[in-house]
């Protein structure tokens, strides 16, 4: 995410690319943040820069883009400015496909007086994915794909956790790898869409929520959300588990979200497999430690609008739309959802 919440501090931060004409930085690849100390009521804007390459093209260590964020802070520190914030973010090296390559990590004190980044080429990085911090620790994730424009994604995440030496505000990283498998169907290849990390309070429980497609999950070709788990805070990782959408059951109402998708398109509509998108899904582990992953739902696969023909693998209709939080109390035997709310996006 690049906006972050610290409830202890009652501060909030969001990460954003430099608006460099108006601030003296080099591009728009540069990074900056803005923060708040009082919940939001007030905001210091532009802080930083946290990153500011001085380059005329695709270069190590590269232009940013997409930047996440995180406060870090040590125990018993009550003055925001004491604490630090990581940063993950995708820098154009230019080392794989679409100038891709680079990902960078470190850390900023908000003070602005500590800066400690580094970019890593080593992983085949793209675009990256989400990360989380907690106290001293990080985790970021970067889907492996080394060479972009040939090869498909090697069903590897990198997981890197960072760990804070508040000594020197500085941040000393691991690499961990987790099999996470994508089918490669034959007509689409790999389909890959958003990932997100989250942790228990424990530090060590946590999970990893992917939207993509796997045939030994999934009853059709939909696109689904899935997991993996860890217990020992990130260093191995359990195998793939996840819902079949089209068995789930509202708690709120007793109904299969099959039916009420019925019901939202009058009973004219021929409901077949229920998907999901490869964009726009959250992830959140509650008190006990269970995953609730929240995405949205759509009738998919084989499903035939009023006088229409049945849609083909892959494809959905966005205007019949239900955000769900859908999670597990047993570790992924069973699964359950309560309905969010209807979605009002297009026409149907």
């Amino acid at each position: 995410t690049n906006i972050w919440a610290d409830e202890d501090l009652n501060t909030i931060a969001f990460i954003h690319r430099s608006d460099y004409s108006s601030n003296g930085d080099n591009s728009s690849g540069s990074l900056r943040f803005d923060y708040s100390t009082n919940g939001g009521s007030t905001w210091t804007s532009n802080a930083g820069p946290i990153w500011n390459p001085n380059l005329s093209g695709y270069a190590y260590p590269g232009f940013a883009r997409y930047p996440r964020i995180g406060i870090l802070n040590e125990t018993g520190n009550t003055n925001p400015l004491n604490a630090s914030v990581a940063v993950w973010a995708p820098t154009l090296v230019g080392t794989n496909g679409g100038a891709w390559g680079g990902a960078l990590m470190g850390t900023h004190k908000m003070d602005n007086t500590t800066t400690n980044v580094s970019v890593d080429t080593t992983g085949g990085h793209l675009t990256l994915d989400n990360s989380y911090v907690d106290g001293g620790n990080f985790w970021g994730l970067s889907f492996h794909q080394p060479d972009y424009d040939v090869e498909e994604y090697t069903d590897t995440v990198l997981v890197w956790k960072g760990t804070m030496d508040w000594s020197t505000d500085s941040m000393t990283y691991v690499e961990h790898r987790a099999y996470m498998p994508v089918t490669n169907e034959t007509a689409n290849g790999k389909i890959v869409g958003d990932a997100n990390i989250f942790f228990a309070a424990n530090g060590t429980t946590g999970y990893i929520s992917l939207e993509a497609y796997d045939s030994t999950l999934a009853p059709a070709k939909v696109i689904h959300p899935y997991l993996i788990k860890t217990t020992n805070g990130g260093s191995s990782w359990g195998s793939i588990m996840g819902p079949n959408l089209d068995e789930l059951v509202d708690n709120g109402s007793g109904d299969s979200l099959v039916t009420i998708f019925d019901q939202i398109t009058g009973g004219t509509w021929s409901i077949g497999h229920l998907t999901s998108s490869t964009r726009g899904h959250d992830l959140a582990v509650d008190a006990n430690g269970n995953p609730h992953m929240f995405v949205h739902v759509f009738p998919g696969t084989g499903t035939a609008a009023s006088g229409g023909t049945p849609a083909a693998d892959f494809n959905y209709f966005p205007g019949v739309n239900l955000l769900v939080d859908i999670f597990t109390t047993d570790g992924g035997l069973s699964w359950d959802c309560n309905i969010v709310s209807q979605v009002f996006t297009f026409d149907f």
